[in-house]
């Protein structure tokens, strides 16, 4: 991963071998339709998405030339931080229909499977659902709350440096010193 003011791209190897690239970036809501990429010409759209990422290491914008198939430009949503909804007899939510946050704490898919399993066992012993939801709730809005504030960091006009000074906090280890 690189990262930049307003940006970042990485890349990931997948199971089969093939190379994953994503290009994140800090935009309006309706950016896709007024940015003038034109992601329905993928050999085009390199192009200019590269332009975006003018100035940054030629081995980065390696990857993005190299990338093969179809462009999909995906938005980063999320549900309000602390969303709750009344009870609905017979009926809950889980996992990003429940919480749904920006990829930016690590977190979300753990979340859902402890949702399952924390709503399997309430059924299983017969618990009010409600109670398992007032659980999920507020282990959601902790989690929420991270997530936003890296997105904040990750995607700030300050880049790596921000994100920097979150992995300190993190960590509580001075890298400068090489400790």
């Amino acid at each position: 991963m690189a990262i930049g003011p307003n940006r970042t791209l990485s890349a990931q190897r997948n199971g089969d071998g093939s190379a994953r690239v994503h290009l994140t970036m800090r935009g309006e809501e309706d950016w896709f339709a007024t940015s003038g990429i034109a992601f329905d010409d993928p050999a085009i759209a390199r192009i200019q998405l590269q332009d975006l990422y003018a100035g940054w290491a030629p081995e980065f914008l390696q990857l993005v030339a190299a990338a093969e198939g179809p462009i999909t430009p995906l938005p980063i949503t999320a549900l309000p931080v602390g969303l709750k909804w009344d009870p609905v007899p017979g009926v809950t939510l889980l996992g990003d229909a429940a919480h749904l946050m920006p990829p930016f704490a690590g977190a979300a898919a753990n979340l859902a499977m402890l949702d399952g399993a924390r709503l399997a066992l309430a059924l299983a012993s017969a618990e009010d659902v409600r109670g398992f939801e007032e659980e999920m709730f507020a282990r959601a809005a902790e989690e929420a709350r991270d997530s936003a504030a890296n997105l904040a960091k990750f995607l700030s006009p300050r880049g790596a440096q921000g994100v920097l000074e979150l992995m300190r906090s993190l960590c509580a280890v001075d890298v400068s010193s090489g400790a």
